[in-house]
């Protein structure tokens, strides 16, 4: 039974590079633009020494488990589009890889999402909300 037509798995292949920006080059030019408003931030809420060394050794942690994370990524999406560039695509390793790449964007997306708990633990109430204005999502 087939589980995925061509366009789908092309689709989930799309997406999962949508899904994982930065995945090609983890220190691009976009990653270092938003570290340095992030330190610009941190010092507009002119926080003690101690604090923002707490902040650089959360970030520092985190940064190295996502790089391992784009690490496996990257292999298992190379992986995909070999398999998927065969004349017959063996259904079972797509699915493998498909399960496998899911989780590891999974396991980024909590990594992301760890890293700003522990960070906002360190914050006051006033300066979790000026933290994320100035580096959320949305931020200007």
């Amino acid at each position: 039974m087939r589980v995925f037509g061509k366009k789908g798995v092309l689709g989930l292949i799309m997406a999962a590079l949508l899904l994982t920006p930065g995945l090609v080059q983890a220190k691009s030019k976009s990653s270092e633009v938003y570290k340095e408003h992030k330190d610009k931030i941190i010092q507009e809420l002119k926080l003690s020494p101690e604090k923002v060394k707490e902040l650089q050794q959360i970030d520092e942690k985190y940064r190295k488990d996502r790089l391992n994370i784009f690490k496996s990524l990257k292999q298992d999406l190379e992986a995909l589009k070999t398999v998927l560039a065969t004349k017959n695509p063996d259904e079972s390793k797509v699915k493998t890889l498909v399960s496998n790449i899911n989780s590891l964007q999974d396991k980024l997306l909590i990594s992301f999402k760890s890293q700003r708990n522990d960070e906002l633990a360190l914050l006051t109430p006033i300066q979790q909300g000026k933290f994320l204005l100035g580096v959320g999502p949305l931020a200007p």
